[in-house]
């Protein structure tokens, strides 16, 4: 299984929605936009505009509402990007 998808199947098993992958200029970048559920409000999926996995890294850096956050894959393998959030303050 290639990072990539290793990435996919992450963010699948969480809940989360991959909706387009695109391929970075260098090959050991991924772009993705996610979603992470539906906004209600504004009725449309909450989404992270942009997310890049670093492959060479493992590292996966999204921009938030509070800034870019960078995840390696051993830290996130372990817990989820909800319960990061939630612990720092984002939910």
């Amino acid at each position: 299984m290639s990072r990539g998808e290793r990435w996919r199947r992450f963010f699948s098993e969480k809940g989360w929605i991959v909706n387009d992958v695109i391929s970075g200029d260098k090959e050991n970048v991924l772009q993705i936009s996610l979603c992470c559920g539906y906004d209600s409000t504004a009725g449309k999926p909450a989404t992270f505009e942009k997310a890049l996995i670093l492959h060479e890294f493992d590292i996966l850096c999204y921009e938030s509402p509070n800034g870019t956050v960078f995840f390696q894959w051993d830290d996130i393998a372990q817990v989820t990007l909800a319960e990061k959030k939630a612990k720092r303050g984002w939910l």
